[in-house]
Formats: structure tokens, C-alpha cells, sequence
């Protein structure tokens, strides 16, 4: 069955007649080192970058947050985004809606919510063994002129590692 090694265990071989050491199939939870405020002027900006090492088994990410965006006039509806891999053009894996802006005073947190567009391939958010990734996440002006702003102070984000069975 191999030799032991730390973070493997025993485990039915795929032809179910022995054992073999695999991965233990644990993910665990990252979050950016910082997080950026947005000036204004911008229509789309990066807030937070989490890099995920290469992980023993292939894995989803989860993700989770909130962010106060704060628009810069009503004409604007702007979401919070979570990508992976690419910041402006990566997949989608987690997405918060904001109300447009109506009414500026408010301050209500736009929540993101993990998963992928209904209808995704099944390998759009799979991330393989062995490779690393990074989930970036963004506020992206969905519709209107106006721009926005965000502060780090009221941002937060993180992902989990959530294995493939």
C-alpha cells in the first residue's frame, strides 16, 4: 500500500481488493494578508487577493464576506465578486448583490454568497491536485455612471478549501 507519510491515511483502493495510503481529505480556510480600500473614480476594483497553495486533492472554493460599498451618486448597482484565477475575466465563484444605490446614507453590507452560476460545466470552480490558485475578489459595477467607494475597515473575506469527494 505504500509507504506512511504525514497527512495520509488508509484508504480502499479503487479496485476495492487493498489498501492504500491517500491524502486526507481536509481543506482548511484562507484570507488575504490586505485588503485594499477603493479610491474613487473607479468602476471595477480588487479589493483582496487569497492565495491558496497547491492542495493533495482536487477542491472547491467556498467563499465568504461582506463589504460596505459606498456609491458615489444613484445611478450605479455594483457587486461584490469573488474569481478565480483571473481578477477581471477569472470564473465566478461567489457573487453579493448590491441594492442600488438609492439611497447612499444607508451603509448596508453587500454579502457574498459562495457557488457558481446555475448551469456551470462541472469543473468551472474545480481547482486540481496539486495546483495553486488564487480568489480574488472584487467590487464590479454591474450598471449605471456613477462610481464607488470601499474601505478596507469594512471589507471582509475568506476562503475554505472544500474537498472533491
Amino acid at each position: 500500500p505504500g509507504t506512511p507519510s504525514p497527512g495520509r491515511v488508509i484508504a480502499v483502493n479503487e479496485d476495492g481488493d487493498g489498501f492504500e495510503y491517500v491524502a486526507q481529505k481536509v481543506g482548511d480556510q484562507y484570507w488575504p494578508a490586505v485588503i485594499n480600500n477603493t479610491p474613487s473614480g473607479n468602476p471595477s476594483y480588487t479589493l483582496a487577493a487569497v492565495p491558496i497553495p497547491p492542495q493533495p486533492f482536487d477542491w472547491r472554493p467556498d467563499v465568504s464576506g461582506w463589504c460596505i460599498i459606498r456609491g458615489l451618486g444613484a445611478d450605479l448597482r455594483c457587486d461584490l465578486i469573488a474569481r478565480l484565477d483571473n481578477a477581471t475575466a477569472g470564473n465566478i465563484v461567489g457573487r453579493g448583490r448590491y441594492a442600488e444605490a438609492l439611497d447612499l446614507s444607508l451603509n448596508n453590507p453587500c454579502v457574498l454568497s459562495s457557488g457558481p452560476p446555475a448551469g456551470s460545466a462541472l469543473d468551472y470552480n474545480k481547482v486540481n491536485a496539486g495546483d495553486e490558485a488564487i480568489i480574488y475578489l472584487r467590487a464590479e459595477r454591474q450598471s449605471g455612471s456613477n462610481t464607488f467607494t470601499t474601505s478596507a475597515s469594512d471589507t471582509y473575506f475568506s476562503v475554505w478549501v472544500r474537498p472533491i469527494p
